[in-house]
């Protein structure tokens, strides 16, 4: 099985009152300055360390690491998971831009909009 390299998932919630437009329109500036400037040398930093973080929670108890361990073998093998933390310590400020343009392009998008309603009663 390979790993879908172009699949790119972002996610918003609205605040009361502010529209999807809006919302859309906002992560549409993120990625239009991620094509054209390489985020910041401290941004990287705090991602990766996220990265670190989720990884060592996400292994905090047993069910979850063999969870992670099964989905890691089916995915590409058993240390899968300790081959992308090691991916994600390379990963470089440019690179990353480089990537934005290469792949988050504007007609390879697809946009789902979920309008929740409040109930009726």
């Amino acid at each position: 099985m390979k790993l879908d390299p172009s699949l790119l998932i972002t996610s918003a919630t609205a605040a009361k009152g502010v529209s999807l437009d809006r919302i859309e329109h906002a992560i549409d500036r993120e990625v239009d300055k991620l094509r054209r400037t390489p985020p910041s040398r401290t941004e990287v930093e705090r991602a990766k360390q996220q990265v670190r973080s989720w990884a060592r929670y996400e292994q905090d108890g047993v069910t979850f690491q063999g969870m992670l361990l099964s989905a890691g073998e089916g995915i590409a093998s058993w240390d899968f998971g300790d081959r992308l933390l090691a991916k994600v310590e390379k990963v470089r400020a440019e690179r990353i831009r480089d990537v934005a343009r290469t792949y988050l392009l504007d007609e390879h998008r697809s946009v789902v909009r979920f309008h929740a309603q409040e109930g009726t009663g």
